[in-house]
């Protein structure tokens, strides 16, 4: 399921949305309502390659976010320790901290989900704060963009959420070697590959609505 994790970007045209003539244009980026992706391979993770460094179309705003906040912090954020047991509220009380982004002026609410590769929801910034709520949320194995993260490196979709009924624009990436602690008598934790899933509000034309503090 998971033997396309490394990978090597596509020579995307920085300066057009669009492929430049090197790509196979069946192959290249595009953004659309019903979703994107990128076909990459022999990619390695790391700060000055991440998956969607080159890609246009990436969702600008959550790419902003990432590289704002450090792909390192958010990764150690998801290796937080449980709090009195609960793994997701030790999550999201590392992650409540940096999820509302400032971008140009405007505040934004950055929504972080992730996944196990079975699909079950770890933590959801909006609506799987503890274990408990976390564990009431249906498996994920068919949302979209992460359905096009597993084929690829990551994907995204614009659509209407299933869970909180609002449209949001998502954005899906896999990473390796995650350790996920599950209560501190195991404090070495299981190493997992999950996915991140970042999502934030958008209006009918897909731009980004900003919240009011």
């Amino acid at each position: 399921m998971f033997k396309n994790l490394k990978y090597l970007l596509n020579d995307c045209d920085k300066k057009e949305t669009k492929c430049n003539k090197k790509c196979d244009k069946k192959k290249c980026c595009d953004l659309t309502t019903d979703g994107t992706h990128c076909q990459i391979e022999n990619f390695v993770l790391s700060e000055a390659n991440l998956p969607y460094e080159k890609c246009q179309t990436f969702p600008c705003l959550i790419k902003k976010f990432i590289k704002s906040v450090g792909i390192d912090t958010i990764i150690k954020i998801s290796e937080s320790l449980p709090i009195d047991g609960d793994r997701a509220a030790g999550i999201n009380a590392g992650y409540s901290s940096i999820e509302n982004f400032i971008y140009k002026g405007y505040t934004y609410n950055i929504r972080m989900t992730l996944t196990r590769t079975d699909g079950k929801v770890i933590y959801d910034s909006a609506v799987g704060k503890t274990d408990i709520t976390a564990n009431l949320q249906p498996l994920h194995t068919t949302r979209m963009e992460i359905q096009r993260a597993t084929e690829t490196a990551w994907g995204a979709m614009r659509r209407s959420s299933n869970t909180v009924g609002v449209t949001s624009l998502y954005a899906s990436i896999w990473i390796p070697n995650i350790i996920l602690i599950n209560n501190l008598a195991d404090i070495n934790g299981n190493i997992e590959v999950i996915n991140f899933r970042f999502s934030y509000l958008v209006d009918n034309q897909g731009n980004p609505i900003p919240i009011v503090l």
